[in-house]
C-alpha cells in the first residue's frame, strides 16, 4: 500500500509539472502575441513572429511527448549555437513584455561546433523554465544566459539575474517539489518550475545548483556532458527566393475547406490566402456535398481540404462519397489531421498533418492541381 501511495504521489507530481511547464509555454505565446498586436514596427514584428513560432512549436512538442519525463531521451546531431540564438529571440521578447532585459553570452568555441545532445525540445523547456523563474522572481532585472565549454566536452550554462535573490539559507531546497524561496511572497506560483528544471537536467545526465549572484540576485549553474561529434560551420540561411516569388505571384487556385471547427477554418483559410488561393468553407461533410451538388461543373473548387475527425460524416466517408460521383472524382482531395500519414492514402491525394507546414502544402497544391 505504501508503494502504491508513493507511485500516486510521483504521478501527481509529473502531471502537475507537465501542466506547469505547458502553462509556461502558453504564457510565452500570449506575451509574444500581445507584443505583436501592440507593435507598430514591422521589422520588430518579424522577429517577434519568429519567436512566437518557436514558442508554439515547443508547446506542440510538449503535447506530443506527454507528461512523462522519466523516459530515455533521443539523441541527435544539432547546432547548439543556433538553438541558443533561437531561444534568444523568444527570451528577448518575453523579457521585454515583462519589463526585464535578456542577453546571451556565447563562448567562441561554441560558434562552429555541432553536438550529440538530447532532443532540442528538452533544451527549450529547460531554458524557458529558467527564464520564467527569473522574470517572475526578479522583475525588471537583467537576465544573462552564459554558455561556455568546460574541460572539452562539458557544457556550462549559467542563468543569472540581478534581482532580490532567493532568500533561503540552503539553495538546494529550491529544487524540491512545491518549495519556493522567501522572496516569492506575493508572487503566484506552484513551486514546481525548478523541480522540473532539475528533473530535465538529471535526464540529460547533468547537474544543477544555485548560488547568490554578486552584488545582488541569483545564479543557476547547469552542467551537461556533451560529446563533440562534428565540427561544421553554422548552416547558411536557406535561399527562399523561389518560394517568395511563387507566393507573391500566387497559385490562383480556388479551394473548399471542410472542417467543423471555425478556428481551423480560419487558420487554413489564411494560409491559403497567403498563397494566392481563394477559399470557401463547409462545416460538415453533408454541407460540403450540398455545395458541390449546387455548383456548375465550371464553378467547382480546384481542390478540397478535408478534416478527418468531424462529427457525423468524417473525412474518410466524405472523400469516398466524392470519389463515387463521376462529376467530382478527379478533384484533388487533401486530408488534414493531427494523425500521422497512414500507409494507404486512398481516397485522398495527399495528407497534411497538423500543425500544417505552409511550404509543404503549397508544393502539394502546385503538384496536384496542375496535374
Amino acid at each position: 500500500m505504501e508503494y502504491k501511495n508513493q507511485e500516486n504521489v510521483d504521478q501527481t507530481r509529473e502531471v502537475d509539472s507537465f501542466h506547469h511547464d505547458l502553462r509556461t509555454q502558453l504564457s510565452a505565446i500570449v506575451s509574444l502575441s500581445t507584443l505583436i498586436r501592440k507593435s507598430r514596427n514591422p521589422a520588430n514584428c518579424t522577429a517577434l513572429l519568429e519567436a512566437l513560432h518557436l514558442a508554439a512549436n515547443n508547446a506542440m512538442a510538449m503535447m506530443e511527448d506527454g507528461a512523462a519525463m522519466h523516459e530515455a531521451l533521443p539523441t541527435a546531431s544539432m547546432q547548439l549555437v543556433k538553438l541558443l540564438k533561437d531561444f534568444e529571440q523568444v527570451a528577448s521578447g518575453l523579457a521585454e513584455a515583462r519589463g526585464a532585459h535578456f542577453r546571451l553570452v556565447l563562448d567562441p568555441a561554441l560558434k562552429s561546433t555541432a553536438f550529440a545532445s538530447p532532443d532540442p525540445t528538452y533544451f527549450n523547456r529547460l531554458f524557458t523554465l529558467l527564464l520564467d523563474n527569473a522574470i517572475k522572481y526578479a522583475p525588471g532585472s537583467t537576465i544573462t544566459l552564459s554558455a561556455t565549454i568546460k574541460e572539452g566536452n562539458e557544457l556550462a550554462l549559467d542563468f543569472a539575474d540581478d534581482g532580490p535573490g532567493f532568500g533561503v539559507a540552503d539553495p538546494s531546497l529550491l529544487f524540491e517539489p512545491y518549495q519556493r524561496g522567501t522572496s516569492s511572497e506575493g508572487v503566484a506560483g506552484s513551486g514546481l518550475g525548478l523541480w522540473s528544471v532539475k528533473t530535465i537536467v538529471e535526464m540529460m545526465h547533468g547537474k544543477i545548483w544555485a548560488a547568490a549572484n554578486k552584488p545582488t540576485g541569483a545564479v543557476f549553474f547547469v552542467r551537461l556532458p556533451l560529446d563533440v561529434v562534428a565540427t561544421a560551420p553554422l548552416p547558411e540561411d536557406k535561399d527562399d527566393s523561389d518560394t517568395k516569388a511563387t507566393t507573391e505571384d500566387g497559385l490562383g487556385f480556388a479551394g473548399l475547406i471542410v472542417d467543423d471547427n471555425a478556428t481551423n477554418q480560419l487558420i487554413i483559410s489564411e494560409l491559403l490566402k497567403a498563397m494566392g488561393c481563394a477559399t470557401s468553407h463547409a462545416s460538415s461533410g453533408e454541407e460540403a456535398l450540398t455545395r458541390l451538388a449546387s455548383e456548375q461543373a465550371t464553378d467547382l473548387p480546384d481542390f478540397m481540404l478535408l478534416d478527418i475527425r468531424m462529427e457525423g460524416m468524417d473525412g474518410w466517408e466524405l472523400a469516398g462519397r466524392i470519389r463515387d460521383n463521376k462529376a467530382w472524382d478527379a478533384m484533388p482531395l487533401i486530408a488534414v489531421s493531427s494523425d500521422p500519414t497512414p500507409a494507404a492514402l486512398a481516397p485522398f491525394d495527399g495528407w497534411m498533418q497538423r500543425p500544417i507546414d505552409p511550404e509543404r502544402l503549397q508544393s502539394m497544391l502546385s503538384d496536384l492541381v496542375k496535374s
